[in-house]
């Protein structure tokens, strides 16, 4: 085999489905199809083992209660790269669901270009069936490690979600992930792309990422967006800022610019959807941006949207980090 397919599942039965036969329907058949149920209380299990009857390359892991703390974010990796004769390794989440000849090309670009991580193009599908282009384009790009750590923070032709990549099982292994409660890929990505020395990305959009109410991380609806979930994401663009400032300090000025953008761009979201819980946390991203507004002003990084939004809240004569 050449490739290991891990799903990990936690009550989502009515979406579970969808996954898998997804899975199961690529036009490349030579991979093992590793699902976890990470303690799930509604019917998952008995879908799972309905699956794994009718299907031989499914292999079924099973914990009684659902962990998402660093113990079971090392144990699932362990669980998917623990078979070194499968060279390659792609993730897909339990509400996402892909075109039948994704994992075909991937294998086909990771292989070609000899490179440590394939990515291709992406949409969002939202609960009432519409769809949002993301991450679409025309050609192929190749990327060092140092232009891939660049683009995953731009989030222009990928980002640091598994979703749509096929990686070597090395780049998986042996990340240490910071000391926060819930781990997710706002928190790990980086550090993954810190190891890899070539990455091959197209455009083309096989991988659907299913945007819902229920989604852990999102930040496009009303709903989605809690001051608890704000606090999340400054805190892990924080630490990355950090992270990066020791380990890559060639980028260090871009990495915090882009922790800058992402409160820029929040704080417009908050006002535009008029999400009323979150004005005192955007006030509070306000003040960081005002003390920071020299930084932006002459790192020579941000759009002009991004300008306009800066000048309607700030005045940028105020005083702060300088490059």
């Amino acid at each position: 085999m050449k490739v290991t397919i891990l799903t990990i599942t936690y009550n989502r039965e009515h979406l579970l489905p969808r996954t898998v036969d997804s899975v199961l329907s690529q036009t490349f058949t030579d991979f093992e199809y590793l699902i976890i149920n990470n303690g799930s209380t509604d019917g998952t299990q008995a879908l799972i083992d309905q699956y794994c009857k009718r299907d031989n390359r499914i292999r079924i892991f099973s914990f009684i209660q659902n962990r998402t703390n660093i113990e079971f974010y090392h144990a699932k990796y362990q669980i998917a790269t623990e078979n070194q004769m499968i060279p390659y390794c792609m993730i897909i989440d339990d509400d996402d669901y892909m075109e039948s000849n994704t994992v075909e090309t991937l294998y086909n670009l990771i292989t070609n270009y000899d490179a440590d991580v394939a990515s291709v193009g992406s949409m969002y599908v939202f609960p009432d069936g519409t769809k949002k282009d993301k991450f679409v384009f025309d050609g192929i790009y190749l990327y060092n490690r140092n232009e891939a750590m660049i683009e995953i923070l731009k989030r222009e032709k990928f980002n640091v979600s598994l979703g749509g990549k096929l990686f070597r099982k090395e780049i998986l292994k042996d990340i240490i992930p910071p000391q926060v409660e819930q781990i997710r890929d706002i928190h790990v990505g980086y550090r993954r792309m810190n190891k890899v020395q070539k990455m091959v990305v197209i455009g083309k959009p096989l991988y659907y990422f299913y945007r819902h109410g229920s989604n852990v991380s999102g930040l496009e609806a009303v709903s989605q967006i809690t001051p608890e979930k704000i606090q999340q994401h400054l805190e892990a663009n924080a630490i990355r800022t950090e992270w990066l400032t020791e380990h890559m300090p060639e980028i260090k000025d871009f990495a915090f610019y882009c922790e800058l953008s992402f409160m820029i761009s929040l704080y417009e979201r908050i006002y535009r959807l008029d999400v009323q819980s979150c004005f005192s946390i955007a006030q509070q991203m306000k003040d960081t941006l005002a003390r920071n507004s020299i930084f932006l002003s002459k790192c020579g990084f941000y759009s002009e949207k991004e300008k306009e939004i800066l000048k309607s809240m700030i005045n940028l004569t105020d005083t702060g980090r300088k490059l």
